[in-house]
Parts: C-alpha cells; structure tokens; sequence
C-alpha cells in the first residue's frame, strides 16, 4: 500500500509485491545454506538492502514514466534510457565519493576547511621491564643445567 500512496500504479504494486517477498526468501534461503546465524547484524544488512533496493526501483519508476509521458518515448525504450540513466548517476556518484575520500574533501572535490590532520603514527609498545629474563631452556634430556 506504502508504494502505491507513491507510485499510483497497481501494475507496479504487483511487481513490488512480488519482487520483494521473492527476494527476501531468496535471502533467508541463502543465509541457511551459508551456515550464518540470524543476528542483528544480518538482520540490520538485509533491512538495508531492501530499503536500497525498493528505493532504486521507485527511481527507476519515476524515470520510466517520466520518458513516457515527457518524451513521448515507447515504454521499452523508456526502461532502457531510464535504467542507464540511473545506472550512471550511481556510476558518477561513487566516483564523486572516492575523489571526495581521496582528496578530504566534500563530494565535489573541494577540500574541506574544518578537516582534521592525519594522526600521527602510534607511539612504539615499551619495551619489556629490564627485571625480567626469559626463562633458561635445559641442554640436555636429563634436565641439569649446563655448565
């Protein structure tokens, strides 16, 4: 009902309510062949897939009917413009996030002012206490110690 308050579509309500549950079955299936547990952890992940992937559809949705009813483009060839056109932006902006990690700026490259220094190395581990030796190993089987 969520996607439909959004969407408007009963054909894209069905394709949603039989993509997700098929997925999220398909996963569950997969985490019992793999021998994982069902933790929060794993639970957090697939929530999160989920979300990404509904997210991702409704854009591309949106997209589609955008080249439809703007462009006059056939429903075809509007899924496959609007499918690279979100593939693309996905592409530009992981590409956006790693100059921005590479360089310690924001996501158009622009070095950020309130950006910390690199920390400095740690200091080395001290050292043993000079007291204690390290204990003396028999030279022979029998267990007397060497002359």
């Amino acid at each position: 009902m969520i996607v439909w308050l959004f969407i408007r579509n009963w054909r894209t309500v069905l394709i949603s309510s039989i993509a997700i549950p098929t997925s999220v079955i398909t996963t569950f299936t997969l985490i019992r062949a793999m021998d994982f547990t069902l933790n929060s952890m794993t639970l957090l992940g697939l929530t999160l897939a989920v979300g990404i992937v509904i997210d991702d559809a409704i854009i591309v949705l949106e997209n589609i009917y955008r080249y439809i009813e703007d462009k006059g483009v056939a429903p075809m060839q509007a899924a496959i413009l609007a499918t690279l056109e979100h593939d693309h932006d996905l592409e530009s902006s992981a590409a956006d996030a790693q100059q921005s990690a590479d360089t310690g700026g924001d996501a158009g490259g622009n070095a950020s002012p309130a950006a910390a220094p690199a920390p400095a190395a740690a200091p080395p581990a001290p050292a043993a206490p000079s007291g204690l030796q390290p204990p003396q190993l028999p030279a022979n089987p029998q267990g007397t110690p060497p002359e």
